[in-house]
């Protein structure tokens, strides 16, 4: 191993224990959601860096958001619409965009579930949740961006364009996948109350 291979899993490593240790004395509930950041954010150039943190945080609160909102207004069936039209849409954006800017509505996708998900099937109370899961992804955020941005070069080159084109077909097959499996899920999830 090299040594700016070890260097580069130190300030990894410090950056996890730095977002870990802010969410523990934060007293949050899932502080392992604090770490997580921190390993997908990080980018060979710093403005691909700085666009992932900026599109984990607006991914993570507009997904927050919508499962809020939906928790408090919808019953269950509009519920599974919501999260089946919002996670259809936020992969659907993401493989049409198919670059660092896709981020954001993958973020999107995944929180509305991660936010829904326990409220329905264990009684989670979902504000909290919400709020611990955008408190977390902000610890990781800043952990990773404050420890790694001297260390991250600038990018010398305007980002290449998408390798492969988008298909049509593939993008409204797999939008259509994933609105009916997290809808379903979320239906399934809602009439059986316990983690499995």
């Amino acid at each position: 191993m090299t040594s700016s291979t070890l260097a580069y899993a130190a300030r990894l490593f410090l950056a996890a224990t730095l977002a870990l240790t802010a969410a523990r004395l934060l007293g949050l509930t899932n502080i392992y959601w604090a770490a997580m950041p921190v390993w997908v954010v990080i980018q060979p150039h710093r403005e691909d860096m700085a666009l992932r943190a900026v599109l984990r945080v607006a991914g993570t609160l507009v997904g927050a958001s919508i499962g809020i909102a939906a928790l408090t207004w919808l019953p269950v069936p509009g519920i599974a619409l919501t999260v089946a039209l919002t996670a259809a849409i936020g992969v659907g954006i993401a493989y049409r965009i198919g670059t660092h800017w896709a981020y954001g509505f993958t973020l999107m996708a995944i929180t509305i579930g991660v936010v829904v998900m326990p409220a329905l099937g264990m009684g989670a109370d979902a504000i909290p949740l919400a709020l611990d899961r955008v408190a977390c992804t902000l610890l990781g955020v800043i952990s990773v961006t404050a420890v790694n941005w001297l260390f991250t070069p600038a990018r010398r080159a305007p980002m290449p364009p998408r390798p492969n084109p988008h298909f049509v077909q593939q993008l409204w097959l797999r939008m259509a996948a994933v609105a009916v499996l997290t809808g379903g899920a979320t239906l399934i999830d809602a009439h059986f109350t316990h983690p499995a």
